[in-house]
Parts: structure tokens; sequence; C-alpha cells
């Protein structure tokens, strides 16, 4: 996984960042919002991916969504409301409203796909995302999401301490400050360009 993502990084390396599982339970009635992970990580750059895997079949109507090139958006969008919303010192008067993907789908190229276990979804961590709910009865959903960074990344601290997950004081207890490279002990590199 590690070569794969530093290669479509185009990237020297590939930093294993975080690693997060997800359980929906079946009959789960709410969609995750609309969003941009990268929003919320201390982590800032271009070179930044998910690995998204669900360990049970997906059915493309329930699967999680992506609008294409949205990686690509140049506007500072705030994060969606189901993320803290602790932003001390943090001036979201400069950021405009995340768009309303859900209410105006017919504006955006929406893409999904049908997935058996193990199948990998990789997209930029500035990729718009949301969905992967309206479970059916008997439909449950396990998945991992494996976060990767390359060679331009760097740490930053959130205003008001609102990363996600909360690593940054792990981080900076490696020694790593802001404007580094994220790595330590704790976000290695897990393959490198020989």
């Amino acid at each position: 996984m590690a070569e794969a993502v530093a290669r479509l990084m185009g990237s020297e390396q590939a930093i294993l960042f975080y690693i997060t599982v997800f359980v929906r339970s079946p009959g789960t009635g709410a969609r995750t919002p609309w969003h941009q992970d990268q929003k919320s990580w201390s982590a800032a750059g271009n070179d930044a991916c998910s690995v998204w895997m669900s360990l049970d079949k997906v059915p493309r109507e329930t699967a999680l969504q992506f609008v294409r090139g949205s990686h690509r958006w140049k506007t500072d969008y705030a994060r969606p409301a189901f993320f803290s919303t602790r932003y001390e010192g943090d001036d979201r008067t400069e950021q405009s409203a995340f768009p309303d993907i859900e209410a105006h789908r017919e504006d955006y190229e929406i893409l999904a796909w049908d997935m058996d276990p193990g199948d990998c979804l990789v997209f930029h961590g500035m990729t718009a995302h949301g969905g992967s709910g309206n479970l059916p009865a008997g439909l449950g959903r396990r998945s991992v999401s494996v976060q990767w960074l390359g060679d331009d990344a760097r740490f930053r601290i959130l205003p008001g301490d609102d990363d996600d997950p909360h690593i940054s004081e792990e981080i900076l207890r490696y020694g790593v400050k802001p404007g580094d490279p994220v790595v330590c002990d704790i976000c290695p590199v897990v393959w490198r360009r020989t």
C-alpha cells in the first residue's frame, strides 16, 4: 500500500499518518456529511491521500461518494459542522460555507462504485466526499481508512487545537515543529523510492 500511494502521489516516500476504523450498524440512516478530510488534519501539502477499504460488500447506492475534481477547488471552505467546532483564534469570516452538495447534486459529477471486501479507493486528502449511509436492515459497514503523506507534507497546528484526530500534541512531543515534515515514531516513513 505504501509504495502504491507514493507512486500515485508522485512522492519519493510514503509517510503513515494515521489509521481509522469505521463501523456502521445495519439500518443506519444517517449519511456522512460532505467534507474534505485534510481540512482537519495537522498536515498541510498536496501530497496527502486516504486509502478507504471496506471489509463488507458495498452496493453503489450505499457507497462512499466523491465529487470529481474537488481536490483542486481553490476556495477555502470551512469544515462542516459534524467536526468539532472549537475555533479559538480561527477567523472563519475568511472561509466560505461548504457547498450544499446534497441539495445540488446535479451541479456536480458524483462518483461511487460497487465494492467487494478488500477493494480499495484512493483519494486526495482534499477530495470532497460523503454518503455511505442509509443502510438497509441486514447491511452493516465495516471499513478501514489509512491516511498517507508524501514529500511536501508539513506539520501544522490548527487553531484551537482542532485537529482530527487529536495527534498534534503527540507529534510535538517527538520534536516535530510546525513547518517540519511530519515524520516521527508515530508517523514513520514506510516506503522510500531507492
